[in-house]
């Protein structure tokens, strides 16, 4: 085989894109919590629009955005959940 018939390096912008895998990987307990409490937001608040924009919103009672304080621990899953339910059933009555 020659030289002129070695196979070219791909070369691209697919090269200068960063995977996704470079960012930080959530454990599997992070990753758990979050799918869980997205679910029971998206369920119980209105759907999408209303469940991102109180998991990811700033809040003063948690002092932390619940998406972030879920994900943290089973204690701050809990208070997050505890959160939404009463936001859910507030919304149910009226």
């Amino acid at each position: 085989m020659t030289d002129d018939a070695q196979p070219q390096a791909r070369t691209g912008a697919w090269k200068s894109r960063p995977r996704r895998s470079d960012g930080p990987r959530l454990t599997r307990d992070e990753a758990r919590r979050q799918g869980e409490i997205v679910t029971l937001a998206f369920t119980l608040l209105g759907g999408r629009d209303e469940a991102m924009a109180f998991l990811n919103s700033d809040s003063k009672a948690l002092e932390a955005r619940p998406i972030d304080l879920a994900m943290q621990s089973e204690l701050g899953f809990s208070t997050v959940e505890t959160l939404i339910r009463k936001m859910g059933e507030s919304l149910a009555s009226g």
